[in-house]
C-alpha cells in the first residue's frame, strides 16, 4: 500500500448518461432473445451497430448470442476470439459427429482420424487416400480393410474402426443425442487429451465443447423427435453464410476483460 500517496480527485466532463439496467432472465436463451431485442430498439432509434457491445465472461458464453443474432439477420465480429461454430474443438466434435450419421464423410474423417493423437500419422492417411483412389472407395472402406490386416497401423485402424462402431451402434439403438455426443466427447479421448494439458487454453476449450454438449441438449429437450442428422443440418444453415461478404456495420462481442481501455456509446 502507498503510504505517501499524493491526495487526487477525479471526474468527467461527460454527461451522466442512462443509468443502468438489471434484468433477470430465466435462462440463456431468455438472454440471448433480450439481448437481441435491445440491439433491435437502439438500432430503431438510430444507433449503429458499430456503436454497440455485448460483453461476456468468457468466450464459450457466445454460443447463445451468437445463434439468436444469425437467426435474426444480425451482424456481428467477434474480438479477441473466434465464432463458436469456427473455432477447432467445436469443430472437431461436430466432425465425429456427422461421421456418425454418415461414414462416408471423407471431410470429416480425415479431420478426426488421428485427433486427438492416436499414431495414425500424415503417412498412413497417405496410404488410406491412395488405396481409396486405387480401388474406387471412399477413405472409410480403405480404413476398414487396412484394419484387417497385421502391424501397427491395422491395429490402430482397427481401434478407431471399432471405436466408431460402438459409438454408431449407441446412436442407432436410441440413446439420447446428447448422451451419444458425450459419449464421442469422452470415450475418443478427446476430453482426457484437455485434461492432459492442463493449460487455461485447454481449459477454455473444454467449456466450448460443454457449451456445444449444453446446446445438443437443449436442441433435443426442445424437439424429442430431433435426429443427429436434423441438429447438424441446422448448425450447418446456421453457419452457411458466415463467409459471406458481410456489412462494415457490424455488433461487437468480446469479453470483459478484452473490453478494459475501450468506450462504446
Amino acid at each position: 500500500r502507498a503510504v505517501h500517496r499524493e491526495p487526487k480527485e477525479l471526474w468527467t466532463e461527460n454527461e451522466e448518461g442512462a443509468p443502468i439496467s438489471v434484468v433477470t432472465c430465466s435462462d440463456e436463451r431468455q438472454e440471448s432473445e433480450l439481448i437481441v431485442e435491445a440491439v433491435r430498439q437502439l438500432r430503431i432509434a438510430g444507433r449503429s451497430l458499430d456503436e454497440m457491445a455485448v460483453f461476456y465472461r468468457v468466450h464459450a458464453q457466445s454460443r447463445v448470442i451468437e445463434d439468436e443474432l444469425r437467426r435474426t439477420n444480425v451482424p456481428y465480429r467477434i474480438v479477441g476470439g473466434m465464432r463458436f461454430y469456427d473455432r477447432a474443438e467445436v469443430k472437431d466434435l461436430l466432425a465425429y459427429l456427422r461421421l456418425l450419421t454418415n461414414p462416408e464423410d471423407d471431410v470429416s474423417l480425415l479431420r478426426v482420424v488421428n485427433v486427438p493423437a492416436r499414431g495414425i500419422g500424415k503417412k498412413s492417411v497417405e496410404t488410406l487416400l491412395d488405396n481409396a483412389s486405387k480401388a474406387g472407395t471412399g477413405v472409410w472402406r480403405a480404413l476398414e480393410l487396412a484394419a484387417r490386416g497385421r502391424g501397427g497401423p491395422s491395429k490402430r485402424f482397427k481401434h478407431f474402426v471399432d471405436l466408431m462402431g460402438v459409438l454408431r451402434g449407441r446412436l442407432e439403438s436410441g440413446d439420447p443425442l446428447a448422451a451419444v455426443a458425450y459419449a464421442v466427447y469422452e470415450d475418443t479421448g478427446y476430453k482426457q487429451a484437455l485434461k492432459d494439458q492442463d493449460t487455461p487454453e485447454a481449459d477454455a476449450r473444454m467449456q466450448n465443447i460443454e457449451e456445444l454438449l449444453g446446446a445438443i441438449q437443449l436442441a433435443h429437450e426442445e424437439n424429442p423427435e430431433l435426429t443427429l442428422t436434423d441438429f447438424l443440418e441446422a448448425v450447418t444453415l446456421d453457419t452457411a453464410g458466415d463467409d459471406e461478404e458481410q456489412p462494415e456495420e457490424k455488433l461487437t462481442l468480446m469479453t470483459v476483460h478484452a473490453a478494459k481501455g475501450l468506450e462504446f456509446p
